[in-house]
């Protein structure tokens, strides 16, 4: 995968005002590697199919999901619809939800509830789009490092706005991912104009002669409703599993190392409850404790950043105590990249050293734009 993808050394972050900071993921604070890996989700897809296929699943592709098949309060299989568009009725002893944002199985079993911040996000691919250039740091040459040292690679880049969020990141080969996240109440705005909209945004962001240069790989695609979280992730018969089990709005990522993470967990439970059916409801008792002990905390960080970007006049100082401080950039960056624990941003010894180390001048100052060379 690692050949195939774009790695990505940090996040360059704007704020409302036009300040700006940068946080590179710290090769000292753990043994995982300094990068992050992008590339488009089609692609990642296809690598995870390819590993299951590898190990005996059975893929049976233009197949959807329609239904569950229950018998009493039981989930026992899914009713699907087959190219033809002809049901057919696949029986199963237990039923794995890891059908996204949207599950249908979560849906079925009757668990989903909205959250308060329904947002939605346009998502366009470019390839040849305008470089930020060495003095950004989004594309090339070298980044300011936490401990005031230089670090090769590309950043991600992130631009705040009262109405929403900008998010811009290399996927290898040329090509580029731009997003824009919009409140849920601009949906009718996209249904009528998607392109415009997309186009109006980017000039608001100070990016649209960049991107515009690009080559588009596809139409826009709205996703979202986000921030969906179901009341419980099991039901007789059925585990729910990554997005599927709740999506809260992350500020940097879409929780791909979290959707893993639980795929690798949900494994080991249904192993067990196939292997000892009687006691098929303690594990899945265990299961949502174990998804509480691993999702909690993480949340909690995300609920607070968000608590601070959709506040501009904290995000101010939030944005200049980062700036002049590379370090806590830094903290924060390998947090939100499952690269530390959420716990590490209240850890004394990690947080009282980021505050010790000051920046030696850049990235910081005044107000500049995304497309700024």
């Amino acid at each position: 995968m690692r050949e195939r993808a774009s790695s990505v050394r940090g996040w360059r972050i704007r704020a409302q005002d036009g300040r700006w900071f940068q946080g590179v993921f710290d090769p000292r604070v753990t043994s995982s590697p300094p990068s992050g890996y992008a590339l488009p989700r089609a692609e990642l897809d296809l690598i995870l199919l390819q590993a299951a296929t590898a190990t005996g699943a059975d893929f049976q592709p233009r197949r959807r999901v329609f239904d569950l098949v229950r018998s009493g309060e039981r989930v026992v299989g899914a009713k699907v619809r087959g190219p033809s568009g002809r049901e057919e009725i696949h029986h199963a002893r237990l039923v794995v939800g890891a059908d996204g944002l949207r599950s249908r199985v979560a849906r079925r079993i009757g668990v989903v509830r909205p959250g308060r911040r329904r947002r939605l996000a346009i998502v366009g691919r470019f390839a040849g789009v305008l470089p930020n250039g060495p003095a950004g740091g989004a594309n090339g040459g070298s980044v300011d490092g936490p401990s005031g040292g230089s670090v090769d690679g590309p950043l991600g880049e992130l631009c705040l706005s009262r109405e929403g969020v900008l998010g811009y990141a290399p996927i290898g080969a040329g090509r580029h991912n731009v997003t824009i996240v919009v409140p849920q109440r601009e949906a009718r705005s996209l249904s009528g104009d998607l392109d415009g909209f997309f186009r109006s945004r980017l000039r608001a962001y100070g990016v649209a002669e960049r991107v515009g240069r690009g080559r588009p790989l596809g139409p826009l695609e709205v996703t979202g409703p986000f921030e969906l979280r179901p009341s419980r992730r099991t039901a007789p018969g059925v585990l729910l599993v990554g997005d599927a089990t709740g999506y809260f709005d992350p500020f940097t990522g879409q929780g791909i190392y979290r959707a893993l993470y639980l795929g690798r967990l949900a494994a080991a439970v249904a192993c067990r409850m196939l292997e000892r059916p009687g006691r098929e409801a303690a594990y899945r008792r265990g299961y949502e404790r174990a998804l509480d002990r691993f999702l909690r905390p993480a949340r909690r960080v995300q609920r607070a950043i968000d608590g601070v970007i959709s506040r501009p006049g904290a995000m101010g100082p939030t944005a200049r105590l980062l700036a002049g401080r590379p370090a806590l950039a830094s903290l924060l960056v390998d947090v939100t990249g499952d690269r530390l624990s959420p716990g590490s941003l209240v850890s004394p010894g990690r947080v009282l050293f980021a505050l010790a180390t000051a920046g030696a001048g850049r990235p910081g100052g005044g107000a500049i734009t995304m497309g700024a060379s």
